[in-house]
């Protein structure tokens, strides 16, 4: 019998590899399991992740969860994505996007076009739905 892909999902981050880097990116491991059973269920409950450096994530859906594995916990994202970091210096003579790199800071993230960049997984993600 095949699992339903949410299911499968669930139980593929119920190891100690995850827990940890569960642990190391958010204060309250517990909602993050919390979201992926109930929100596996119905989309009907929402939960914040606190991270570490004081910001926060509002999760409403199951998606949500998934994506949030994918990017912080798998660290599966397209390369374009790590030129936007705070730390990053200021815009460039000519750069239009400069106010995509310096928004780490400020808690929001405006992606703009540009190159299309190449995905990668450091934690082998898991797979899409259907594939």
């Amino acid at each position: 019998m095949k699992l339903p892909w949410k299911a499968s999902f669930t139980l593929s981050c119920l190891n100690s590899s995850i827990y940890s880097s569960v642990r190391n990116v958010i204060s309250n491991p517990f909602t993050y399991y919390l979201s992926l059973v109930l929100n596996g269920l119905n989309d009907f409950y929402q939960f914040k992740f606190h991270f570490k450096s004081g910001h926060e994530l509002l999760i409403n859906r199951f998606m949500s969860t998934y994506i949030f594995t994918e990017l912080f916990i798998h660290k599966c994202y397209d390369e374009a994505l790590e030129s936007l970091s705070s730390s990053s210096p200021g815009p460039r003579q000519g750069d239009d996007h400069g106010q995509a790199r310096n928004a780490g800071s400020a808690g929001r993230t405006r992606l703009g076009g540009g190159s299309a960049g190449v995905a990668r997984c450091a934690g082998g993600g898991a797979p899409l739905p259907g594939r």
